[in-house]
């Protein structure tokens, strides 16, 4: 029996970072052979739609004449597109595949004559869309909703296996994101529900998070803040700039703390190797970009020995292949200060 996992992603707002989130974890998936298949649910937006596709230069038709993207499935016109060889459309992307939203990144929609909302609607709609994929082929679906509630939310909460609500740290997120859990959970309570905080500046530990949220909501972690990849989005150098930030490693770390707590295969095997030693030392500057790190941390360094030179000159190095212990204690001692004095200059300017 083949092993398909639909995983709904959702937010209380947009801006979270959900679709993000669901790239990369395809990316890094189908970078370990699994089959995973991503299918953009906001017709409106279509933020994954436009990543994917903008830098290929297919802002006009990205789909041939027969492929059904996920709101022509939503128009009433076309729903007997299927009966005359219409197939559902999905293309291959770098190491998985995608339903785009729309067949234009630039089209438009006419609500009232051209598309209906109703409840029955769009729970008959979805279903069309989980029939038309083929059947065995992916090991994980994953579904990037719009942000907030809506009667298609609900729908695909109730026909998925998980869902992940990704929300920021500041409060109207936190509300936000309660709000929608909370409104999820009564539409189906027995499906369940991951929550994810992006953005994080001042978490640094999954304990601390679990302390930090309401009881009741299932924790995978946090993804720390990282300039990089606030820079580097929608930009051509966007996978190159991603695969070095702190983000991929995060993103990892959440998904195998959601395998071991739903029970999922396919545990990500990601590792990175931090250019300032550590990355937990690293999440602490992520609020300038990885050059300026590395750099930050060299530059601390050669200010210690030079300084220390300056100040003891030959005796330095005797005191060195003497004292070594000592040294090694001063220099954790000025590491230490200068992380101290980053992070209260840090809290001022916020």
């Amino acid at each position: 029996m083949a092993y398909t996992k639909y995983i709904n992603v959702v937010s209380g707002k947009g801006g979270t970072g959900k679709t993000l989130l669901c790239t990369i974890l395809a990316e890094l998936l189908g970078n370990q052979n699994v089959n995973v298949l991503v299918i953009d649910m906001d017709i409106f937006v279509r933020g994954l739609t436009a990543l994917l596709y903008f830098h290929k230069g297919e802002s006009l038709m990205i789909t041939d004449e027969r492929e059904m993207t996920v709101s022509d499935i939503f128009y009433r016109n076309n729903k007997m597109m299927f009966e005359d060889g219409g197939r559902l459309a999905i293309h291959k992307y770098r190491s998985f595949d995608i339903c785009p939203a729309v067949s234009r990144i630039n089209q438009l929609f006419d609500h009232e004559r051209e598309m209906i909302f109703d409840v029955e609607h769009n729970h008959m709609s979805f279903d069309r869309i989980i029939r038309s994929i083929p059947e065995g082929k992916y090991d994980f679906v994953f579904l990037d909703c719009r942000a907030g509630y809506d009667s298609l939310v609900s729908s695909v909460h109730e026909r998925a296996d998980i869902t992940i609500c990704v929300q920021e740290e500041d409060d109207i997120s936190d509300v936000t994101a309660t709000n929608l859990i909370r409104q999820l959970e009564r539409d189906s309570s027995r499906k369940p529900i991951f929550s994810l905080i992006n953005k994080a500046r001042n978490i640094h530990s999954l304990s601390e998070l679990e302390r930090k949220q309401k009881s009741g909501l299932t924790s995978i972690g946090s993804i720390p803040f990282d300039m990089d990849v606030m820079n580097s989005f929608g930009e051509k150098t966007f996978w190159d700039d991603i695969s070095k930030s702190l983000y991929k490693s995060a993103v990892s770390e959440a998904w195998n703390k959601l395998c071991l707590k739903a029970d999922l295969k396919y545990s990500l095997h990601y590792r990175r190797s931090s250019p300032v030693f550590s990355d937990a030392l690293e999440r602490s500057f992520g609020f300038i970009g990885l050059k300026q790190r590395v750099i930050a941390m060299l530059g601390l360094l050669m200010a210690i020995v030079g300084l220390g030179y300056s100040l003891l000159g030959e005796e330095m190095i005797y005191f060195i292949m003497k004292r070594g212990d000592r040294v090694i204690g001063i220099l954790s001692a000025l590491i230490g200060i200068s992380l101290f004095m980053s992070s209260f200059l840090t809290k001022k300017k916020e």
